[in-house]
């Protein structure tokens, strides 16, 4: 109890620094204070009570930037049903930037992401939790047709239980108008991890462009991963990644190549040539897809098509998907659908639907409803989302959401949820929802997150000091 209350007092102080702030500027100093407050009583943990808190002070002056974040919790968001035994403040993220002419340096917390994440992908990824950054410095340069980065720092994962040392670089220059060739690399050495791969090196050539016989873009990246260490468990990788992508009028061609063997260097995040909600591996895997797109104006409506043929590991298939967006009809509706099947081991069926309908002005609609489902010899598996939701523009949004799982989960087969979010003069952003969420694999980007089931109430508030 006595750590709860001291937690709340340093809060209280903390905000109200903020709230002596008149204003958001004072002659070129610009400023900006927000506060970021989750609580949740969550019946999976054992401490059912937790806390997770924001307060983020960021400025500017003239060529100068600043920024610092505190944060007090007692869980993190990765493994929320685990409640820490104490609830902890400490300084979350800070940086310094100075940026003037041709350069920009960076101290203290910031992401990066050289090439195509080839070598190095540090960034937010808020659909998977995904919240690293780089703590160390980095420098920007660039002038008339040459860039360069150089980077070093050391990454710590969400739960903290994990951290390396690392440094990277890249360069890029323009040989030909909207032509571009670049040099990449990362250097990585455990700190404190569990795959313990020891100092590895990473490196790439790539060549890109745009405008190609006005038509025609492309990207085409090959890497190659070194582990320094004799006696390593690991083996030495390589990478190949290549697209191209033609643009005429109402149509669209996309055609991407992937191959990727041993990839895995912990901090790199390379295309998987598919969707970007899919698992993909980047061990031993290898893929070509085909997506076109042909789009009409009056309507705004497109109808894309895609077909990719993938190996992962000695296993082979094929991943089929198809559907529309229809944008604006009538000045009211918004539909997307779309259907499609994926057979590499067994047969993965997913199909989405989504409308949303301006109703007024202000009041609109919007419903969705999602499937996938897939039978692995006697294990079946089947999961869906129903989802209904009633905004009033700008203030107020009421949902309902639907799952199923064939499989119980909790000991439950349907699980029921439901919330409101108001957003108050346009600084204030308040939620509330409470009930059973079923939880399940999330995929976004080619980085892919195991969300655990949740039963209870959250609630969260999002302000902005002006």
């Amino acid at each position: 109890m006595k750590k709860t209350i001291s937690f709340y007092l340093v809060v209280l102080v903390l905000l109200g620094l903020p709230l002596g702030l008149a204003a958001s500027s004072l002659g070129s100093l610009q400023f900006l204070v927000t506060n970021e407050l989750i609580y949740q009583y969550n019946e999976m943990a054992e401490e059912k009570h937790q806390y997770h808190e924001l307060i983020s002070f960021s400025s500017s002056f003239k060529n100068w930037s600043l920024g610092l974040t505190l944060r007090g919790f007692n869980f993190y968001k990765q493994t929320p049903n685990t409640t820490l035994d104490n609830l902890n403040v400490d300084i979350y993220r800070f940086y310094i930037r100075y940026q003037k002419s041709h350069w920009k340096v960076n101290a203290g917390d910031f992401y990066a992401l050289l090439g195509r994440g080839m070598v190095l992908s540090v960034l937010k990824n808020e659909d998977v939790l995904r919240e690293r950054t780089i703590t160390g410095g980095d420098i920007v340069y660039h002038r008339g047709k040459l860039d360069l980065r150089i980077l070093a720092g050391v990454v710590t994962d969400e739960t903290e239980d994990q951290k390396w040392a690392l440094a990277g670089g890249e360069t890029s220059l323009e040989w030909l108008k909207d032509n571009y060739l670049g040099l990449h690399f990362s250097y990585i050495n455990d700190m404190d991890s569990r795959l313990q791969l020891g100092q590895r090196l990473t490196y790439s050539l790539s060549a890109s462009g745009n405008k190609l016989l006005k038509h025609f873009s492309y990207y085409a990246e090959v890497a190659r991963l070194d582990f320094l260490e004799n006696g390593s468990l690991a083996e030495d990788g390589y990478g190949l990644y290549s697209s191209l992508t033609f643009n005429y009028a109402h149509v669209t061609c996309l055609v991407e190549y992937k191959k990727y063997h041993h990839f895995n260097n912990e901090m790199n995040n390379p295309p998987i040539a598919d969707r970007e909600n899919e698992v993909s591996a980047i061990s031993n895997t290898e893929g070509v897809r085909f997506h076109v797109q042909y789009a009409l104006f009056n309507p705004d409506l497109r109808f894309f098509i895609n077909h990719g043929r993938y190996r992962e590991y000695e296993d082979k298939g094929d991943h089929t998907y198809g559907g529309l967006i229809l944008e604006d009809l009538w000045d009211r509706l918004d539909i997307s659908v779309s259907y499609g099947i994926k057979d590499i081991l067994y047969p993965i069926r997913k199909f989405k639907v989504d409308l949303v309908y301006q109703i007024s002005n202000r009041w609109s609609l919007e419903v969705s409803a999602w499937d996938k489902h897939y039978r692995d010899g006697e294990f079946y598996f089947k999961e869906q989302d129903h989802f209904l939701q009633v905004s009033l523009a700008p203030v107020l949004s009421l949902y309902f959401l639907h799952q199923y799982s064939h499989n119980r989960i909790m000991d439950l087969n349907h699980f029921y949820s439901g919330g409101i979010k108001l957003i108050l003069k346009g600084i204030t952003v308040i939620e509330l929802s409470l009930g059973t969420v079923r939880g399940g694999q999330m995929c976004s980007g080619g980085q892919c997150f195991v969300v655990p089931p949740f039963k209870g109430v959250k609630f969260s508030i999002f302000h902005i000091f002006k």
